[in-house]
């Protein structure tokens, strides 16, 4: 693949329970895939790309027409889309740290599809926890330091917080999407 792997010492942990060594030939327990930073960065650009153009297709939606929503929302709308943004970012550096993690050469290939499921279950709570924080460090944020004259209000909370889970939702099928093609090619 022409991709660059991520760089370890040791033997490193395939999504798919396979062990592959550092010169990429894979144990007898399987052919799996790599998780390059290739493939995430690529996971992230799609990601970014689709929140932002559906964004702003939803905005144009929402905030025009014959019932539009309130302007006094737009920049709550704005700001869900950029934590989710935000919270995809991180989520991608977490996918990456997963697919540095190792394992000692020579495992027992039971035993490594054991660790690597416990790692992708690890990954799912971490994922979330990650859009959970964001979440509501945001709500906090925005109810401290409104974007708007006036404080927000429950309108405006609701806003950042149905925009971010629908962006952050859009961000993790994504990244999931691009993620598994880049296993399955690999």
């Amino acid at each position: 693949m022409s991709d660059r792997s991520i760089p370890s010492t040791e033997a490193t942990t395939m999504p798919t329970g396979a062990v592959s060594s550092p010169a990429g030939a894979a144990s007898s327990a399987g052919s799996g895939g790599v998780v390059t930073r290739a493939a995430l960065l690529r996971a992230l650009g799609l990601a970014l790309a689709l929140v932002g153009l559906l964004g702003a297709a939803f905005g144009v939606v929402l905030y025009s027409g014959s019932d539009p929503l309130p302007a006094s929302t737009l920049p709550y709308f704005v700001a869900g889309l950029g934590a989710a943004g935000f919270a995809a970012m991180f989520t991608i550096f977490v996918h990456g740290r997963f697919a540095a993690a190792k394992v000692p050469q020579g495992s027992d290939p039971a035993r490594v599809a054991v660790l690597v499921t416990g790692k992708l279950q690890t990954l799912l709570a971490m994922a979330f926890g990650v859009k959970l924080f964001v979440l509501v460090v945001g709500v906090l944020f925005l109810k401290r330091f409104p974007l708007v004259e006036g404080g927000t209000k429950f309108s405006e909370t609701a806003t950042f917080a149905v925009t971010f889970a629908a962006a952050a939702l859009l961000c993790q099928l994504a990244t999931a999407g691009v993620l598994a093609r880049s296993l399955r090619r690999s």
